[in-house]
């Protein structure tokens, strides 16, 4: 059976003509909403339908040019939601999929709809480039869950970030496997990890994330784990479409939920917050609530009922 792009995920009540959308971040799947979805569609005196968005033209969406993804994705999902006709919409974004909702708002509010609010969490620009598989496959194994230092990344994160925030600032953010692996002292123990780590195939290093990542989070299902090399190059379009986005200008509501763990893992510090990121692209009003958890975790068991009570407090609908 063909997967659909457009997804409702929870019937509205009472003749309901409100929705809720979702917009997945990282791999475009809605698993990653499953702990969150379970919240929501249960909340006392919910109303409005809720549906989401996921990626099913692969092909389609990794020859999408980089540079116009975000764009593009906001007009196609756009003229999916004009053809429902709900009476309002109030659009939920995590990660890359806040910037989709920003655009897709945009145009929805063009057509003259009504859009109560957009929701991002912790939407950030990517203020570095990691232009190397070897990263690459570490940031994923991150989002996933996975065992990093099982999977042959034994480098610890404070000395990776240190010497990648050296990369970044010599490269201006960008930062390739070459460099990474001609790294002298201080960072030689980096260096000679991410060499050993080159000499494995790609799909082998695959592999190795795959058998360690953890479904039990509910963030990504066995089903998408067996086609890892896809879900990789997704993650990797989407970073580097993150990249090169030139953020739009949206004349509505924004409601932006921030991280209370702001650390990075092995990336480095953000220079920009969420807050100051999303600000620049509204010109109504905008509210900012913290969240418990961090990029990774805050859509998983235990902090996902913060995000919800974020969410369900701060709904229009």
């Amino acid at each position: 059976m063909k997967k659909e792009s457009f997804v409702v995920l929870a019937e509205g009540k009472n003749s309901s003509e409100k929705m809720q959308v979702l917009f997945p971040g990282g791999i475009g799947t809605l698993t990653q909403f499953q702990p969150l979805l379970s919240i929501l569609e249960n909340r006392f005196g919910r109303e409005e339908a809720i549906a989401g968005f996921q990626i099913t033209d692969y092909p389609a969406f990794l020859e999408e040019p980089a540079e116009q993804l975000i764009a593009n994705l906001g007009q196609k999902y756009a003229k999916v939601l004009l053809e429902k006709e709900a009476t309002s919409y109030e659009l939920i974004g995590y990660c890359f999929g806040g910037l989709a909702a920003m655009e897709c708002a945009r145009r929805l509010k063009d057509a003259g709809k009504m859009v109560k609010q957009v929701i991002t969490i912790d939407t950030l620009p990517n203020e570095t480039m990691l232009d190397s598989d070897l990263l690459m496959e570490r940031s994923l194994g991150l989002f996933l869950g996975s065992d990093a230092y099982q999977a042959g990344h034994t480098v610890g994160e404070e000395l990776l970030r240190e010497a990648l925030v050296d990369l970044s600032e010599k490269n201006h953010g960008f930062i390739t496997t070459e460099a990474l692996c001609a790294l002298r002292e201080p960072f030689e123990e980096v260096s000679a990890c991410y060499r050993k780590l080159a000499e494995k195939s790609h799909e082998e290093r695959l592999k190795g994330l795959m058998l360690t990542a953890a479904t039990s989070t509910g963030k990504i299902s066995e089903e998408e784990l067996q086609q890892m090399e896809l879900m990789f190059r997704i993650f990797k379009h989407t970073a580097r479409a993150v990249w090169e986005y030139q953020p739009c200008v949206y004349n509505g509501d924004a409601l932006v939920l921030s991280c209370a763990d702001k650390t990075t893992s092995f990336l480095p510090p953000m220079k920009i917050t969420t807050e100051a990121y999303i600000r620049s692209m509204t010109t109504s009003n905008f509210v900012v609530r913290t969240v418990e958890g961090n990029h990774g975790t805050c859509v998983i068991p235990p902090y996902v009922s913060s995000l919800a009570d974020a969410i369900m407090g701060g709904s229009k609908l």
